[in-house]
């Protein structure tokens, strides 16, 4: 017994800062991953576990990266339309998408039990004033969301929201679904879909040119927090990992020498097995341009 008796929150903690510890300890980085994104025009949202933008390509075609103040650089891409693949970060959002008018807002539980949960939506009604609610005569800021499992509907005298900032959400048991409110039709735009553990939701979203269907993400998580017993953990030594949680116990328990030398003997072993496993490939120098912009005579 490594950590113990303990619950599952113990648990998956003490996980997470074993990966931590060997995140940075061989030359395969098991803290980045690459996922396909179908897009929806030019602005995209990611997922919540990316953190750093590595690469994207646009429609299959490598694209240039860009931040936001990239647009007033001379070189940069300014304010108008371009020919080029590039895509620009725009900082972190707490909603998929924004709302296209103003709109109430509901939201779906995919748990029963969510019922007490409470989630608050930060930012501004149709008018410009800042949201807030009143409970028990006392002003608090944002617009409570109500929440209900099954049907939902706002109430009627619920704010139309123009523009949200951010998103307070309790700790529920299974998803939340935010959705826009269309009173004609009962029916409205999904903008956001919340995790059990999301409390501040915040994503980070890009503009890329040209617009496309679908584009491929090359990113790096922060870390590698394990949540639930189904989360995988992509080692390729279980026995590394379980060295990584005694160096982990040790240092808690204030024994640094005993936790440096299982932390070493955890470090060469996963760096033994990624040797045999990892690839050799190497990402060269990289230029402007492609295959097709170079002809037998220019390469003689």
């Amino acid at each position: 017994m490594i950590l113990g008796v303990c619950d599952n929150t113990i648990v998956f903690r003490r996980l997470t800062e074993a990966i931590e510890l060997l995140a940075m300890k061989s030359d395969y980085d098991f803290l980045t991953g690459c996922v396909d994104i179908c897009t929806d025009g030019e602005v995209v949202t990611l997922p919540r576990d990316v953190e750093s933008l590595l690469a994207v390509n646009i429609s299959g075609m490598p694209a240039i990266p860009g931040n936001q103040l990239f647009q007033f650089h001379q070189n940069g891409s300014g304010a108008g339309p371009r020919c080029d693949y590039r895509w620009i970060e725009l900082g972190t959002f707490p909603t998929y998408r924004d709302l296209t008018c103003a709109s109430k807002l509901v939201a779906f539980l995919d748990n029963p039990a969510d019922g007490s949960v409470k989630l608050v939506v930060h930012g501004y009604d149709h008018e410009g004033r800042v949201l807030t609610h009143t409970i028990a005569g006392v002003q608090h800021d944002g617009a409570l969301i109500p929440m209900t499992y099954g049907y939902a509907l706002p109430a009627s005298d619920a704010p139309k929201i123009s523009r949200i900032t951010g998103i307070s959400k309790g700790v529920s048991k299974g998803m939340i679904r935010l959705s826009s409110f269309d009173g004609s039709t009962t029916t409205g735009t999904l903008i956001g879909i919340y995790e059990p553990d999301e409390t501040s939701p915040q994503y980070r979203r890009i503009t890329v040119n040209p617009s496309c269907d679908v584009i491929t993400v090359l990113y790096r998580r922060s870390t590698f927090e394990v949540r639930r017993t189904s989360d995988r953990i992509l080692l390729h030594s279980r026995l590394a990992l379980l060295l990584a949680l005694k160096a982990v116990k040790a240092y808690q328990d204030d024994m640094l020498d005993l936790g440096v030398g299982f932390e070493k003997t955890a470090a060469r072993i996963i760096m033994e097995k990624e040797e045999r496993v990892g690839s050799q490939v190497q990402q060269g120098i990289q230029v402007q341009g492609g295959p097709g912009d170079y002809n037998d005579d220019q390469m003689s």
